[in-house]
């Protein structure tokens, strides 16, 4: 019989994550960054199908922590006997045993992908929907259509079947949101299949900003960034804790939410649907000066409009209010000047309209919804 190697004896960590979604992937390089800067710890890694059964066999008494997106009885059962303490990773319901959990907002995303494609002018939207069952899936559809109905717009959601079929059956032009870049990418060639035009005819985005897929699709991808890498290291960093005893065990898990949502927009929602040469002109007026005051009443006085009339217009073609697009165009144009770093903060708050730094960086922490005081 051959012995055991010295290094299979030791206490080890497992790390079971799938890598199917750029998301994960970003979560586990988290871990792995932790892992480098604190080598006391041994892993090792499942990285399988979901049915996998290394995970389990992997679970003993020398496991001393785990992190997963997989639960199950035999799971459970495991983590109760050897009282192995877990991270789970989007795990729904959220079992009570776990150390810590991460999970998303998909309030944050449905309000995003909604703001941006109302924006467009479009009266019809879509949601596709990846063709595995997922509970993340359904959040993001339900938040979606939510924020659609506060803006008194309808949505049609794929069901399955035909897709080149269900594109065409949209009344153009339309937006559709994908539940993923994958599937976003599966609605480009579809459109293409039906000889629809992107985005002159549907107009598409998709969520994880995954380059490989959104840079090489034609046209390029729309897509909500999710800032994952940071809370698998705060995940890890728990974990660790936990290992070492200091962490009250018992009391729950404590929540990670991720964080950083932000709009990458590429050319499939470039094109503006507006049909109301008031808006359009609006927008022109907005966009031409951001550093000045721009409120409902100055523009109408400009435009030559009564303010109700201006502020009724912009909503019915824009599905928003003139004081979002104008906080909008603030947050897109800052961000846009930080990322060219040629200028200080207190240049760009001044040139977008902020009253001062500290008020541009409490913005930019909840993109799209200020902070409560308006920007001049």
């Amino acid at each position: 019989m051959k012995p055991k190697s010295v290094q299979s004896q030791k206490p080890f960590v497992v790390i079971s994550l799938s890598t199917l979604e750029l998301t994960t992937r970003n979560m586990l390089r988290g871990v792995l960054s932790y892992v480098r800067a604190n080598q006391h710890l041994l892993c090792r890694f499942c990285l399988g199908r979901p049915d996998d059964e290394l995970l389990e066999e992997c679970l003993s008494s020398k496991c001393i922590g785990l992190v997963t997106d997989r639960w199950s009885p035999t799971i459970a059962r495991k983590v109760r006997t050897y009282d192995i303490p877990t991270i789970g990773f989007n795990l729904t319901p959220v079992p009570r045993r776990l150390v810590g959990a991460v999970s998303s907002l998909h309030e944050e995303i449905g309000r995003l992908a909604a703001s941006h494609l109302a924006g467009l002018g479009v009266t019809s939207f879509g949601y596709v929907p990846v063709p595995r069952k997922m509970w993340w899936c359904r959040e993001r559809r339900k938040c979606f259509i939510a924020e659609l109905a506060k803006m008194g717009r309808k949505c049609n959601v794929f069901r399955g079947g035909d897709l080149v079929k269900w594109l065409v059956s949209l009344d153009k032009p339309c937006a559709v949101f994908a539940s993923t870049d994958i599937m976003a990418r599966e609605v480009v060639d579809a459109c293409r299949s039906a000889d629809l035009s992107v985005p002159s005819d549907v107009s598409v985005m998709g969520v994880d900003n995954d380059e490989l897929v959104c840079e090489t699709s034609e046209p390029g991808l729309t897509s909500i960034e999710w800032n994952t890498e940071d809370i698998g290291y705060a995940a890890a960093a728990l974990l660790d804790r936990a290992i070492r005893g200091e962490v009250k065990r018992g009391s729950g898990p404590e929540m990670f939410f991720y964080v950083g949502a932000r709009l990458v927009s590429r050319a499939s929602t470039f094109v503006n649907f507006t049909r109301d040469p008031l808006v359009e002109k609006c927008r022109s007026v907005i966009r031409g000066d951001l550093s000045r005051k721009l409120t409902s009443t100055i523009l109408a006085e400009e435009l030559g409009v009564t303010k109700r009339t201006l502020e009724r217009r912009f909503l019915a073609g824009t599905g928003r209010t003139i004081h979002t697009e104008v906080l909008s165009a603030r947050i897109d144009a800052a961000k846009k000047l930080i990322d060219e770093k040629h200028l200080s903060l207190d240049a760009i708050a001044s040139a977008c309209g902020f009253y001062d730094v500290s008020h541009l960086c409490r913005t930019l922490k909840r993109p799209g919804r200020g902070d409560g005081r308006r920007a001049t």
